[in-house]
């Protein structure tokens, strides 16, 4: 389910946390120079649900990972855990849980531990049939892999993100949680991206309209 997670030593929990939602980071200091096509603004519209709140988020310029991977996963979970999974209206990605080096230090030594609280979810859960239709155009796309570009790119219709080489976001103190998407998919008029920050992950699912792409869904949070 998706629940709490309780870190026993970090250089194994590190190693395992992107385990459904990572194929390989992408491009760490190198941005993507092809035209901006459907991707670029897919992660552009993702930029804005994020800060819709006010906060000033840093965002890692490399892509991490396939969008429906943690998605994929869930498919064969017993019904049970399956129901407690949902589409809601896209919200930003609830606030998560930073965890100190000196509490990673302290783990590794044996002498403490981390628990992760259980995220909620913020936004209205969507109707039935909405849910049905993006179950099914989710379960497509877990399929198929993304051939998106491998960078996030700053914009000016979101003035609250800041988009740097990971490192830089790594070393500057003000940052609190980094944001890092995973490669946008895009299927037809249909697309999805997810993001993880603080221990904690999501898909948004966007819908392209008069060719601009608008926000539609996001899933169930999970903890990594």
């Amino acid at each position: 389910m998706l629940s709490f997670i309780r870190i026993a030593r970090p250089l194994a929990a590190f190693r395992i946390a992107p385990l459904l939602f990572a194929a390989g980071a992408s491009g760490g200091c190198q941005a993507d120079s092809r035209p901006r096509g459907d991707a670029a603004f897919i992660n552009e519209s993702l930029l804005k649900v994020l800060t819709a709140n006010g906060k000033r988020i840093c965002v890692d310029r490399g892509t991490h990972g396939e969008p429906l991977a943690v998605f994929r996963a869930m498919l064969p979970a017993p019904d049970p855990v399956r129901r407690t999974l949902s589409w809601s209206a896209p919200t930003p990605l609830e606030d998560g849980r930073a965890i100190t080096n000196r509490e990673l230090f302290d783990i590794e030594l044996g002498d403490g531990q981390v628990v992760l609280r259980e995220p909620t979810q913020n936004g209205a859960r969507l109707p039935f049939t909405a849910q049905l239709q993006l179950n099914a155009l989710a379960r497509e796309g877990s399929y198929q892999l993304s051939d998106s570009g491998p960078s996030v790119a700053n914009s000016p219709a979101a003035p609250l993100a800041q988009v740097r080489w990971w490192l830089s976001n790594r070393f500057d103190s003000s940052c609190g949680e980094v944001y890092t998407f995973s490669k946008p998919i895009v299927m037809r008029d249909m697309g999805f991206v997810s993001v993880t920050a603080g221990h904690r992950g999501t898909t948004y699912a966007f819908r392209k309209d008069n060719n601009a792409w608008a926000p539609l869904a996001k899933w169930s949070t999970w903890l990594y």
